[in-house]
């Protein structure tokens, strides 16, 4: 039996050079999910005012779907991207951030509506692009730990890092450093409720 932390392939990790080279995917695979049959359901969340934006005022309305898969399994959709959960039984599994900390803030909320208080525990980054590691530097001031194939690893470490301006953000200001762990084939996380393993494809991600 593993253990909730039990991983395979880890190494330390390397330098960064933004979206420099082939990004590499990774495909997330859950085992022992409870009965099939669970019907698919969706929900839509606007984050933001109701009324039309005013003439020449940015619109900082945030959408998100959220589709059941399987009990304690989520898609959620961001605005156009791609992300989910899963809950392991000790805590989350986020896959992917979306494109900003507004998008994260608004995902974290999504997922403690629907899974309750549980600690955010890892993020798996499918690769390195902006509109899937934007909110990375909010969930790590939730505590995650990272984990990322290991030839993007560097570059998401360095974006984990960075200052960003002159004033900072939040990550910045929390004093935390953030873990991140590299793969390079596959691991495997959380207990006898709910395992989950990541697997790396080897392809370019799209």
């Amino acid at each position: 039996m593993e253990s909730p932390n039990d991983t395979k392939n880890e190494e330390p990790v390397t330098g960064f050079r933004i979206r420099s080279g082939p990004t590499y995917a990774f495909a997330l695979v859950v085992f022992a999910l409870v009965a099939a049959g669970v019907s698919l359901h969706a929900q839509t969340v606007r984050m933001g005012a109701d009324t039309p934006p005013r003439p020449g005022a940015v619109d900082t309305t945030v959408t998100i779907t959220v589709e059941a898969l399987k009990p304690g399994v989520y898609a959620a959709k961001i605005s156009y991207v791609w992300t989910g959960w899963v809950e392991l039984g000790d805590g989350i599994l986020v896959i992917d951030t979306g494109f900003s900390e507004a998008g994260a803030r608004a995902l974290a909320d999504t997922i403690r509506a629907r899974s309750g208080p549980q600690p955010i525990r890892y993020v798996v980054n499918t690769h390195q692009h902006e509109d899937h590691t934007g909110g990375d530097r909010y969930f790590a001031t939730l505590g995650a730990t990272f984990i990322a194939q290991e030839k993007v690893a560097g570059e998401i470490q360095h974006l984990l890092t960075w200052a960003p301006g002159e004033t900072g953000d939040s990550l910045s200001h929390s004093g935390l450093t953030p873990t991140v762990k590299k793969i390079s084939l596959r691991a495997s996380y959380g207990g006898t409720k709910r395992p989950v393993r990541v697997i790396h494809l080897g392809r370019p991600a799209q």
